[in-house]
This record gives structure tokens, sequence and C-alpha cells, in this order.
């Protein structure tokens, strides 16, 4: 067993060594792994990038992987130039989900928190996720929308809608201890606060405030938490 984590550990060092990374303690990269833009990539001890997952940044670009740090089979992150993502300690991205962080974005992935299968986190400015967040498969978060509001040109030519209507830049911020449902879709200008639920099949536009239970399409909150007499409460509207 040891001789065999001694080898890993060595094609690991030789797989940083020609990506361009700085090989830390423990670390293991398999060598079906795919790491570009290796001066842009910070790595944190025992961390595990698997086979076929994709560290991509641009010249310009950061990306950070704390300690503990796992990337699961045809997992992907991706950050354009002068963006950063910062993923925290102890966190998991499950196969096939993907961090894509546009041009001058950023990305906070909390500690303790998980990507699950399928999922997506999608930045033009910026996206924070607390820690030990829980997310179902099939999540997809973005601060943008598509535009589609010029009828003169097809949608795929009209861009993104990226800010509010006061003009300020969107922003998403999900707190510490949610839940974030099968198949839900979170975008636009949104803030989770902290250990509220997301119902499966959701669609997130609004602010959800923290210890609620919220579901629909678009979501709207069904139960809140009574600190008062420590139980979960039914609503009717939004708390």
């Amino acid at each position: 067993m040891q001789i065999l984590h001694y080898i890993k550990s060595v094609l690991s060092a030789i797989k940083c060594l020609t990506c361009g990374i700085k090989h830390t303690k423990g670390a293991t990269i398999s060598l079906s792994a795919h790491i570009g833009g290796g001066k842009g990539i910070i790595m944190g001890t025992r961390v595990h990038i698997s086979r076929r997952a994709s560290v991509l940044s641009e010249p310009g670009a950061k990306i950070l992987l704390n300690g503990n740090t796992r990337l699961q089979p045809d997992s992907k992150i991706q950050a354009l130039c002068g963006s950063t993502v910062h993923i925290q300690k102890n966190t998991m991205l499950y196969p096939d989900s993907l961090i894509y962080a546009h041009r001058n974005s950023e990305i906070i992935f909390g500690e303790g928190s998980m990507l699950s299968k399928y999922s997506s986190i999608s930045s033009e400015n910026s996206v924070s996720i607390g820690n030990n967040v829980l997310m179902g498969p099939n999540v997809f978060i973005a601060d943008y929308n598509h535009e589609y509001r010029d009828i003169t040109k097809p949608i795929n030519q009209q861009g993104h809608i990226s800010r509010d209507k006061e003009g300020k830049p969107n922003r998403i911020i999900i707190e510490d201890g949610c839940w974030i449902g099968k198949n839900a879709v979170v975008v636009g200008n949104v803030h989770i606060g902290r250990n509220s639920v997301i119902g499966a099949n959701s669609t997130v536009v609004k602010d959800i405030p923290a210890y609620c239970v919220a579901a629909g399409n678009p979501a709207k909150v069904l139960k809140r938490f009574d600190f008062t007499s420590g139980q979960w409460i039914r609503v009717n509207q939004n708390c």
C-alpha cells in the first residue's frame, strides 16, 4: 500500500511539473486529468484530481484549490482571463459537474460543500457558495440570464442580462448550511439565507430569507423556522 501511494505521489509530481503547478504534500493527479494554465493554479495539501477531470486557467486567471478538495471523474473547473475561482477545503465536485468563471468574475465555493453530478455554477460577476452547502444532482446556478427583449435579433445573438434594474452587477449568495434540491435553478440576482432549503425542481429568481423552506416555479417560501416556539411553521406568503 505504501509503495502504491509512493508511485502515485511520484506520478502526480511529474504531472504537476509538466503542467507548471507546484506539487503539494499528498496531492494526487490522474495522468489523464487535463490541466491547463499551470501558473494560475494553486493547490493545497491532499488535493485529488481524478481521471478526465479538468482544471483550466487562462492567463490572468486564478484557481485556488484548498486542502482535501476532490474533483471526481469528468468534473471541470474553468476560469477565463481576470477571473478567480476559490475552492475551499474539504469540498467535493462530483462527476460531470462544472464550475465556469467568465472574464473578470469571481466564484467562491465554501468549505465542506459539494457540487453534485451534472450540476453547474457559472458567473459573469460573483457567485458565493457558503460552507456545508448540500446540492442535489442537476442543479444550475448562474448570476446572469439570456437577453431576449430585442425582437429583431435571435436570442443567441443578444448576450446576457447580468445587471439589475439599477445597473448594479448581479450577485448570487448562498449562505452556510443550505440544501439545494435536485434540478433546482438559481439565476439572476439572488441571496439565499442561512440553513434554507430549496425544493427539487424549483426556480429561484428572488431572495429567500434564512431558515426557510421554499419551492415552486418561481420559488416561494412555504415554511419558516420560528425561534420563539422552536418549530417550523407553514406560511402563505414570503416571510
